[in-house]
């Protein structure tokens, strides 16, 4: 197998994919790893089984309670489970705590982490990507890495919704719309503008269904123009 081929078939797995429970209901869809730049191993093997965060995930990552994004994915996800269960009952988010603690992302859980690129990066525009990913075979930049993933990787991630049907997916990243309507499968499709209210904040999110499913594009959650409160969550 050519090194091309080795990496086609490391980016279409569940590599750099947090896991959980792909029959879950919920799934969220993150754009990429933070952090420092995460250079794969030179065999790339491609991850076959999606990761969870089980007791040995926590035991490993002592201080994962700490991560502000997955603290906001597990308010969301509280609010959401409470409003399956009533519709009519105000979210209170005061459990989001014990649910992050044994429930978020676990193999049985209700909930799916995904992103649409495997590699961490400081930041999706990172000065020095080219030359920490320098290893990747025919791929000299990261725009030419992304457009390489809208292939290969977005043929897999539309095939796991196939096959597992999740209810909802959120997309958290506004700036990358098209690549997540066009990984599940909703390219094209009419869209709704749904504004969030908070006091003085509001933010727009995009709303797609196709079927029994629904893709909802929202902003990043986190930041000064994204999703930060629990009251716009």
């Amino acid at each position: 197998m050519s090194s091309m081929e080795l990496l086609k078939a490391y980016l279409a797995s569940f590599t750099g994919i947090d896991g959980g429970n792909p029959r879950g209901p919920v799934w969220i869809c993150g754009i990429e790893y933070g952090g420092e730049f995460d250079v794969p191993d030179e065999d790339m093997k491609p991850q076959l089984e999606p990761a969870s965060w089980d007791p040995a995930f926590r035991a490993k990552h002592a201080k994962y309670y700490r991560w502000p994004y997955h603290q906001k994915v597990a308010k969301l996800l509280v609010s959401l489970r409470q409003l399956r269960i009533d519709p009519a009952a105000e979210p209170d988010l005061a459990s989001w705590r014990a649910y992050m603690a044994t429930e978020l992302y676990d193999r049985e859980g209700d909930s799916f982490k995904l992103n649409l690129f495997p590699f961490s990066s400081p930041s999706v525009q990172a000065a020095g990507w080219d030359e920490a990913h320098r290893v990747l075979a025919g791929v000299s930049s990261k725009t030419e890495y992304y457009n390489l993933c809208r292939g290969v990787r977005f043929r897999f991630l539309g095939e796991l919704r196939r096959t597992f049907q999740p209810r909802v997916i959120v997309g958290t990243g506004k700036g990358f719309q098209e690549d997540f309507t066009s990984a599940f499968g909703f390219s094209g499709m009419h869209f709704e503008e749904v504004t969030l209210q908070y006091r003085q904040s509001s933010r727009v999110c995009y709303l797609y269904r196709d079927g029994s499913c629904t893709l909802i594009v929202s902003p990043f959650l986190g930041g000064p123009s994204g999703v930060s409160s629990d009251g716009l969550i």
